[in-house]
């Protein structure tokens, strides 16, 4: 079965996953569009003549050997992002002397020059599909390009228009103007590097973001040594990491959605009790507001979340739904379902709505 367009589909599992709001995915407004313009103040364009191909970019110190530069800072999201199954990798890169503006630390910018890349590879490590690229190249500028490799694996070239079934696969390269959608809900329009994402311990057993505060690259130091990890047990966090990751880049105050379902699933760094997370205070019990969709009886009865039962929480509910209107990301992005392939956010979710008490 086809495979969604991954960027594109981020955004469309985020703003529809709520069991609120259109049944279609007309709140995406493309770039120019009729938006509220409070949800695009930067300026989305392609910045000037992006490399051609890949090998002309910082990301690799010697190209034939695939030898990452030294220089570049590799991470791990503690809350991943989904991946359709492909493998990913991530780095940035960081002008030399420069220092992110976290002043704002739940929304932090980067200096003009900062480099962002993301490697999507086969599941068996059968070659990469593609790598992403996000640069900031002015004030609110940004360059969003993918570059598609070749069957060889000799070269891979920037492909501003995407591309689909990349060298005989199920994988899709998004497009720029997909990545510009998904990306669109966060004002510095990075989703996986931030204060929240970076406060468990990484691949170096310490977190990045108390390593990144004793390289003083950050223009504020975090408040606490311990960071801000999403608070709760294992089950809480998880669940609640995942909603931020996946849906909360549109389910947030800074969107299209947001005027559709006042329902908010970013996670905020103040929440530091479980009760007081934007998912808990404005899913959990909370009423579904889709007129098309609560008039099927077979929802009815379900709330955005349901206390103790999955079943009839329309997060989950629209998650696991495939092939008709209630399916999110609604058709035609995906035929598969959010389970295995996507590291388990159905589980992650299920088990935690059935955790509370109804």
């Amino acid at each position: 079965m086809k495979t969604m367009r991954i960027c594109a589909s981020f955004c469309a599992l985020a703003l529809a996953i709520a069991g609120c709001g259109d049944d279609d995915d007309t709140t995406l407004v493309p770039d120019g569009g009729a938006a509220d313009a409070s949800t695009d103040a930067t300026t989305m364009v392609d910045a000037g003549a992006p490399a051609e191909h890949l090998a002309q970019t910082d990301l690799y110190s010697n190209f034939a050997a695939r030898t990452i530069n030294p220089a570049l800072i590799e991470y791990i999201p503690a809350h991943a992002l989904w991946s359709d199954g492909a493998l990913k990798r991530r780095w940035m890169s960081l002008p030399a002397g420069a220092k992110i503006d976290t002043s704002d630390m739940n929304h932090w910018r980067f200096p003009i020059g900062t480099r962002f890349y993301k490697e999507f590879a086969a599941p068996g490590g059968n070659g990469i599909y593609e790598t992403r690229l996000i640069e900031v190249t002015g004030v609110d500028e940004f360059r969003m390009v993918s570059f598609v490799w070749n069957a060889a694996q000799t070269d891979a070239m920037a492909t501003p228009d995407g591309a689909l079934n990349v060298n005989g696969s199920q994988h899709d390269a998004p497009s720029s103007a997909d990545c510009r959608t998904c990306h669109r809900g966060e004002p510095g329009r990075i989703l996986g590097f931030s204060a929240m994402q970076l406060s468990s311990p990484g691949m170096g057993g310490s977190s990045l973001l108390s390593t990144l505060t004793a390289q003083n690259k950050l223009s504020n130091a975090p408040a606490s040594s311990a960071g801000y990890p999403v608070p709760g047990n294992a089950t809480e966090s998880a669940a609640i990491g995942y909603l931020h990751a996946n849906c909360g880049h549109c389910h947030n105050p800074d969107t299209p959605v947001y005027n559709q379902t006042q329902m908010v699933l970013r996670y905020d760094i103040t929440a530091t009790t479980v009760a007081t997370t934007n998912v808990y205070t404005t899913a959990v019990g909370q009423a579904l507001m889709s007129a098309s969709y609560t008039s099927n009886p077979a929802h009815a009865a379900e709330t955005r979340i349901t206390p103790g039962n999955h079943m009839l929480s329309a997060i989950w509910v629209r998650m696991n739904a495939r092939g008709n209107n209630d399916q999110m990301p609604p058709q035609p992005f995906t035929e598969l379902p959010d389970d295995a392939a996507t590291g388990g956010g159905l589980a992650k979710v299920a088990a935690w709505i059935d955790s509370l008490t109804p």
